[in-house]
């Protein structure tokens, strides 16, 4: 029996110094154990200058009373290593490695052949106390804006280093090489950042004591518990783009990131469904639908978007499991609950409580 043979389109390359694709090189320091630069070579710009994981000192109690963002460094992981953890037609992938303290650390990030996406995973042993773990991201761009992830929505926020709340993306975007770009970090549970000038500082841990409200004090004879210690795993995406963040659908990136697909694994049998099947579709490009689900009282279905960019969308909802789809419209910013008869093949508009729109 012969082998059928794929054929492989694109670079892919890494080595201890660095992992690179199509699309991106990007560069490694052995000894910090840290990402050194990352170039965009299709639009020829330095996008990230280097990515480090810096501890601050935080001596505030559990919640923050007091606090507006993290500046007291009290220093970075080091003593680095580079390893290629794997090297195929699909993907490369590079770990690594570097401590501070009692922590370790490993950063697992992957370049693929025939797509753009870089993704970023991170490990930590977490051994340390009042102080907080943050993943600062230096880039390249000048005169920034941000703008972050809200539920349903975005909200642009601060430069000035100041903690601000995000859901599954945040972005920086304005000048790097004289173009419009920008640089994106979408998460998948990290719900808390700043922005310094051209650094995007993710917060990953905090170690004050459990259940400590001030003004009570911390007195060193009692055996407290600290928080966030131990073994933690995140994972992220690396989205370094040109133009505007809108225009490099950064929505409909995070919620791919967010909702990877399920891989269910099956023994061999002739099956019922088509080999490629959709239940429901949008033809919308800046609209997310984000809810389907049973109607309350069991007798429809629910299906809610929002509109991502803030411009006038229209277009086709479409089951093509049914044959069906209509046309419907969202304002800009707009949040639209549908209630759905699949089998008479109708679609009123409702509230969030799903009552029908008088």
């Amino acid at each position: 029996r012969s082998e059928k043979r794929v054929r492989v389109r694109g670079s892919l390359e890494c080595d201890l110094t660095h992992i690179e694709n199509d699309w991106w090189r990007i560069d490694l320091d052995g000894n910090t154990g840290q990402v050194a630069s990352v170039y965009d070579k299709r639009n020829r710009v330095d996008m990230v200058k280097s990515a480090r994981l810096s501890v601050f000192a935080d001596h505030s109690d559990t919640w923050s009373h007091g606090e507006v963002g993290w500046r007291a460094e009290m220093g970075r992981f080091a003593n680095g290593s580079v390893n290629v953890a794997e090297e195929g037609d699909v993907f490369a992938r590079v770990m690594l490695q570097s401590t501070y303290g009692n922590s370790r650390a490993e950063h697992w990030i992957t370049l693929y052949r025939e797509n753009d996406t870089i993704d970023w995973q991170v490990r930590l042993d977490w051994r340390e106390r009042h102080s907080v773990l943050k993943l600062i991201i230096d880039t390249e761009v000048d005169e920034g804006i941000t703008t972050c992830d809200t539920a349903y929505g975005s909200q642009h926020r601060n430069t000035k280093g100041s903690e601000e709340p995000c859901q599954m993306w945040v972005d920086l975007t304005g000048k790097a090489s004289g173009k419009t770009a920008g640089v994106t970090i979408a998460n998948d549970g990290l719900y808390s950042f700043d922005v310094n000038g051209s650094a995007i500082g993710m917060t990953l841990l905090r170690s004050p004591v459990y259940c400590h409200h001030d003004p009570d004090r911390v007195e060193g004879i009692h055996p407290y518990r600290h928080m966030d210690q131990g073994e933690h795993d995140f994972h992220l995406r690396l989205i370094p783009h040109a133009g505007s963040w809108e225009e490099a659908n950064i929505v409909h990136q995070s919620w791919e990131h967010n909702s990877p697909p399920i891989v269910h694994l099956e023994s061999s049998h002739r099956g019922e469904l088509l080999a490629t099947d959709s239940f429901l579709e949008c033809a919308i490009p800046n609209v997310v639908l984000n809810v389907f689900k049973q109607s309350e009282d069991g007798e429809a279905w629910i299906v809610r978007g929002y509109e991502t960019i803030g411009k006038e969308a229209k277009g086709a909802i479409r089951f093509p499991h049914k044959d069906w789809s209509f046309d419907t419209t969202f304002a800009p910013h707009e949040i639209k609950t549908l209630r759905i008869d699949l089998d008479a093949k109708t679609h009123t508009e409702t509230n969030l409580l799903e009552e029908e729109q008088t």
